[in-house]
């Protein structure tokens, strides 16, 4: 018999039944109601690739911006796009050392 547990979201009451591995699949209590999909897609391109080309171009906007609060978002974001790109590139390098 599954294990349901109820939640409310924003179309109303849901329930989940939480199979053996604890996972939740939605299952919609109402006939309106549609379960949840999810959206799939893959990229052309590696997230190395997509996180340079950011880079590129939030820097390109921050050497054209005069000093104002605005360049200072832009600045942050640089700091946070440089350290994804680190904790990339130390997940690749730490998955190939394990064997």
């Amino acid at each position: 018999m599954p294990q349901l547990q109820s939640h409310n979201d924003a179309h109303g009451p849901v329930q989940f039944d939480v199979g053996q591995v604890g996972l939740a699949t939605q299952q919609p209590q109402s006939p309106g109601v549609k379960a949840m999909q999810r959206r799939r897609f893959s990229h052309s391109a590696t997230l190395e690739e997509r996180l340079v080309e950011f880079a590129r171009r939030v820097r390109s906007d921050v050497e054209t911006l005069a000093p104002c609060s605005e360049r200072d978002e832009l600045v942050e974001k640089l700091r946070q796009i440089e350290t994804a790109l680190d904790m990339n590139q130390f997940l690749i390098s730490s998955g190939s050392n394990r064997e």
